[in-house]
């Protein structure tokens, strides 16, 4: 059942970026009701172990419930019932299917693209306040294409960056970065340089250093952007003419391509809500204040919460690549706003098996640790 509805979220990731808008409601609530009926029968199964956690699971299905209700939308429901529902599942089984299924998701739009029957595979348009060719692949735009192209390789370096031989860590690599310079998308590179350069780090190194210094770089990130989030907010930047930078806050919005300016307007021009409303009129492509001013201010704040935790709960164990996927999903947020989407998301997905975790870290099942 829980994989089965796994497979409808897989089905369902492309809509916005492959086809420009959300039409797949019918497989969206067919995996709402698998993961609803694998979390009925866990329960049931195990209702003796389990039985001291279900008020936890009503608490956190009435908070999604209320945000149905405000929202008039499914998305932190659906959240929840997954991970309630993948609380012993394994998270690595979760990843690979993203894995394969979204490699499959590309090739199928390229292959649409390049016989003439879905979008171009190039696009020229006004980007960045100039004509620029952009690949896209039958992607919408390009930075949906490259945010795949992002997905498939940080979920390819967590599973195999530690044990891929160098005959085919190569292509992958050289492949992925052609890919990104065509689709000319700035965060996507960024992010692929710092993966990049985190994975030969880490499979040179035998020593804690790294880890330490990416640990204090994801919390250092975010409390970062948090404090960002306040500043956009509380903060009064200047107005900025694009292509004139002369302060650190123009450079900011140049780099995001006026992705700044464009939060700081919807964040003070928006009522501040606790669990979101519907039809905001004027969202974002920044990750964190997009879901501010879409799903409330109570999901960023348990979002914040989540990523600290499993932050502290990777380090602990030993997972340098799943921090780094952690991390590249953090930064990447201020780019594109997949954050309520456990299906874009790879730090919701990082939460799969966190029964086998609290059984570890509260000395109560060793047994489990393997599951992961």
């Amino acid at each position: 059942m829980f994989y089965a509805g796994i497979l409808c979220e897989l089905i369902v990731s492309p809509s916005g970026y492959l086809f420009g808008g959300y039409r797949e409601p019918v497989i969206i609530v067919t995996g709402m009701a698998f993961f609803s009926l694998s979390l009925l029968l866990t329960v049931i199964a195990g209702f003796h172990e389990r039985k001291k956690e279900l008020p936890f699971y009503a608490l956190l299905c009435g908070y999604a419930l209320v945000c149905y209700y405000f929202q008039h939308s499914a998305l932190v429901l659906r959240i929840v019932l997954i991970l309630l529902s993948g609380r012993d599942r394994k998270l690595r089984d979760v990843v690979r299917m993203f894995l394969f299924g979204t490699l499959a998701i590309v090739l199928f739009g390229a292959v649409l693209s390049l016989l003439g029957l879905h979008n171009p595979p190039v696009m020229t348009d006004h980007f960045r306040h100039e004509e620029e060719k952009r690949l896209a692949l039958g992607f919408f735009h390009p930075n949906g294409f490259a945010f795949f192209i992002f997905r498939i390789y940080v979920m390819w370096i967590w599973l195999y960056g530690e044990k891929a031989k160098l005959r085919s860590m190569i292509p992958v690599i050289l492949g992925t970065g052609v890919l990104l310079v065509l689709a000319r998308s700035k965060a996507a590179l960024f992010i692929f340089v710092l993966l990049t350069a985190g994975m030969i780090v880490f499979r040179k190194s035998r020593s804690k250093l790294p880890e330490k210094l990416l640990y204090f770089a994801g919390l250092t990130a975010g409390v970062v952007i948090c404090a960002l989030m306040l500043a956009l907010r509380f903060f009064p930047f200047p107005q900025q003419n694009y292509g004139n930078a002369s302060t650190l806050w123009d450079y900011m919005n140049e780099f995001t391509t006026g992705r700044m300016q464009h939060a700081m307007d919807a964040l003070r021009s928006t009522p501040v809500s606790l669990f979101g409303c519907r039809d905001v009129p004027d969202g974002t492509e920044i990750g964190f204040v997009n879901a501010f001013l879409n799903q409330g201010a109570v999901f960023v704040l348990l979002f914040a919460v989540v990523f600290f935790v499993c932050y502290r709960r990777l380090y602990r164990t030993g997972e340098r690549y799943g921090m780094l996927l952690a991390l590249s999903f953090l930064l990447y947020s201020m780019a594109e706003a997949y954050l309520p989407y456990f299906n874009k998301n790879g730090i919701w997905m990082l939460m799969i098996g966190w029964g086998a975790f609290w059984k570890v870290s509260s000395g109560k099942g060793k047994e489990d640790e393997g599951k992961r």
